[in-house]
């Protein structure tokens, strides 16, 4: 074996020690021939494995980053500057990195920053691999790390560039900073950088302005990014969701809703690739609150009753999810026929309560003054609420009664005996019904209860039932009235 061989044989152990060490790039500490380190070697070796020692902790973890000893870094660096030409490892990156990168993956002050970027310059241009992901800059580091508005013009002073990179979402530092809840002053820096990344959208077609939603910024940060690009409250995603439509699903406060339909009152009226308007998502989350609803509504109306993909309007989606009674009540009133609204099941509100929901006895009833025919409506399958087994007691009885008086209003025995079982229940919309079928039992009322009564049953004939039932009580108990 020549000795050229052995030399290379006998250096190999140390090179691995090195990098058990975490330390790269160190091959001008160890000369090929020499077995026995010196002094200064060895000092050297002591400094830089102290500082791998520093760096060996995780950013994810606040624990770690309270423990990073920054002082104790820059120390080091100023002292030996040649130790920030190297890269180390720590238990966050897939990749061994320029102390630049790490003290800002602990979120360190501009001063260390600063400083490590001073005793290596060209760190700022190179990239390192996070756990998961391609590559990125410093300056990637520092708006996925929340660093301070003043990093982040350091940053951009020296390598302006870089505020053009692309993580592997295809998203811009302005989406990674709108992810991780960067300062307003950190977002309007990179805003003023570069304008155009305000419009880019990432792999799932989300601006900055989606991302911004998500996480419920607060009002100047959206009404930053409205202005620069007021276009992208109406840019959608891949799933057609406008930056609104995401406001909707994660429940932003209602001046944040408020901004968005001032930029963009159309906004109120586009669909999602699923047919959905914003109005259809805010009625899926809880909680939720009367003030959302009507603001929606008063932007666009007609969004009481506009179906879905799968025939939902917002009223079958609330009453499904037991929705607040003022909500169901505020887009019953918005626009009443939404109650007769059949879904891709042949399900009206009601019943799609009914069937798939939870009861909620107040809505029932008020879904049941609007449209009672709702209970002998047929689904796909050709069953009515008749054939449901399961309701509640009372419930169950109303259909049933409200079904029999429907199928035989002309038979009087059958219209009373479900009038008789309304008023037990204090349902009075049941009992003008009925008397709008049998004018007849009005009297048969009058004449079983007590005078005090009367006044309080004219009014809600008066109100509920058809002229010729009011009639009926004027002309056959005009004793009542004269007194």
């Amino acid at each position: 074996m020549s000795s050229h061989k052995r030399q290379r044989e006998k250096r190999s152990p140390s090179s691995d020690d090195d990098n058990e060490n975490g330390l790269v790039g160190r091959a001008d500490i160890s000369p090929p021939n020499k077995r026995v380190k010196s002094e200064g070697e060895k000092k050297v070796i002591q400094i830089l494995e102290h500082l791998q020692n520093l760096f060996n902790l995780d950013p994810l973890k606040d624990s770690d980053v309270e423990k990073f000893n920054a002082k104790a870094v820059m120390k080091v660096i100023t002292q030996n500057p040649h130790a920030a030409t190297l890269k180390y490892k720590t238990k966050y990156l897939e990749e061994p990195c320029y102390p630049l990168h790490l003290v800002i993956c602990f979120k360190s002050s501009v001063n260390v920053v600063d400083a490590l970027f001073r005793a290596y310059p060209n760190a700022i241009k190179e990239k390192c691999t996070l756990s998961i992901g391609r590559p990125v800059t410093p300056l990637g580091l520092a708006c996925s790390s929340g660093a301070s508005v003043e990093v982040l013009s350091l940053l951009l002073t020296h390598h302006p560039p870089s505020v053009k990179e692309m993580n592997e979402q295809n998203q811009t530092l302005l989406h990674v900073g709108c992810k991780f809840h960067l300062s307003f002053e950190s977002l309007s820096l990179l805003l003023e950088t570069y304008p155009n990344a305000a419009i880019q959208k990432d792999e799932d077609g989300h601006t900055p302005l989606h991302i911004a939603c998500m996480n419920d910024f607060k009002l100047n940060t959206l009404s930053s990014l409205l202005q620069t690009c007021p276009e992208a409250a109406i840019v959608k995603d891949n799933r057609g969701n406008t930056p609104l439509h995401i406001a909707c699903i994660y429940q932003v406060s209602l001046e944040v809703l408020s901004l968005l339909l001032e930029t963009c009152p159309e906004a109120a009226k586009e669909q999602s690739n699923r047919g959905s308007l914003p109005l259809h998502h805010a009625c899926n989350i809880r909680p939720l609150t009367t003030e959302t609803i009507s603001l929606l509504l008063q932007k666009y109306k007609a969004g009481a009753v506009h179906k879905n993909s799968s025939g939902l309007t917002p009223l079958h989606i609330a009453c499904r999810h037991n929705a607040p009674l003022e909500v169901v009540s505020l887009l019953i009133k918005t626009c009443p026929v939404a109650a007769q609204l059949k879904e891709n099941q042949g399900y009206t509100p009601l019943q799609l309560m009914c069937w798939e929901g939870e009861v909620n006895y107040p809505i029932f009833l008020l879904l049941l003054d609007v449209y009672p025919a709702a209970v002998l409506g047929r689904d796909v399958h050709g069953n009515t609420l008749l054939d449901h087994d399961y309701l509640p007691f009372v419930v169950g009885n109303l259909v049933y009664c409200v079904g029999n008086m429907i199928e035989n209003h002309t038979d009087k025995a059958e219209v009373k005996e479900s009038m008789e079982y309304f008023i037990r229940v204090d349902w009075w919309k049941g009992v003008s019904m009925a008397l709008n079928y049998q004018p007849c039992l009005v009297l048969e009322i009058i004449d079983s209860s007590a005078s005090s009564v009367f006044p309080y049953l004219l009014s809600m004939v008066g109100r509920s039932c058809k002229m010729l039932t009011l009639w009926s009580i004027i002309s056959n108990k005009q004793d009542f009235l004269s007194s």
